[in-house]
């Protein structure tokens, strides 16, 4: 990873000029997915928070028309963003989608 991942603040500029994709994510991380997705022109389609995790979650679609959805892990507690087909159009489809159906039937997570 370049020394200016870690030491500099990131900047739109410089996360979009980014060729490496996990490079590119690592700047999107440290500016913040959130931040990130809202200075880019992203909006918010559906937010809720998670009837059993009880953490905020939120459907964006990007300027590019892709789908992110931003969640907290439980087992990390730390904020992540997954890509979701553009079909999803609510929080409750997209947790559906990354759990492969199973959030919807879980009774705990251990």
């Amino acid at each position: 990873v370049p020394a200016d991942v870690i030491v500099e603040p990131q900047t739109i500029s410089k996360i979009d000029a980014e060729n490496n994709n996990d490079i590119r994510s690592i700047r999107i991380e440290r500016y913040g997915w959130p931040k990130y997705l809202v200075d880019t022109g992203a909006k918010p389609i559906s937010a809720r928070v998670h009837p059993r995790e009880n953490t905020p979650e939120t459907l964006y679609r990007a300027s590019d028309g892709k789908h992110r959805f931003i969640v907290i892990d439980p087992a990390t507690s730390k904020q992540v963003c997954l890509a979701v087909p553009r079909e999803i159009q609510t929080c409750e489809q997209a947790q559906s989608f990354v759990s492969h159906g199973f959030d919807n039937t879980a009774i705990c997570r251990t």
